[in-house]
């Protein structure tokens, strides 16, 4: 079973990872068309208020007492796996719109 630190560390490399995939759709979506853009957007900007919660979750666990703190975990997994679910669905929605714009 995984430890408090090693839950930690991997949640925030995690993160930092989901960053730099956030700032390359905020490009990608820069880059398209006016109407998919907004709605691009919006839905980058939903995902990085998810993973502002995720921020404050792991803040939580990094706060929690060495018993408490495995309560906090299985929240947090469950929110990363959403975030991450999220994710993905942007970057495969953005792949279909741009191929279907290559098409037209």
């Amino acid at each position: 079973m995984e430890d408090k630190r090693s839950l930690i560390d991997r949640i925030t490399e995690q993160l930092k990872k989901l960053d730099v995939e956030l700032d390359r759709l905020r490009k990608k979506a820069d880059q398209t068309t006016a109407d998919f853009k907004e709605d691009y957007k919006v839905q980058i900007e939903e995902l990085r208020e998810k993973k502002t919660q995720m921020v404050n979750r792991l803040d939580k666990i990094k706060g929690s007492s060495d018993d408490a703190w495995t309560e906090l975990r299985s929240g947090m997994e469950k929110s990363w796996s959403e975030l991450k679910i999220g994710v993905d669905k942007a970057i495969s929605k953005f792949k279909e719109k741009h191929e279907d714009e290559q098409h037209d």
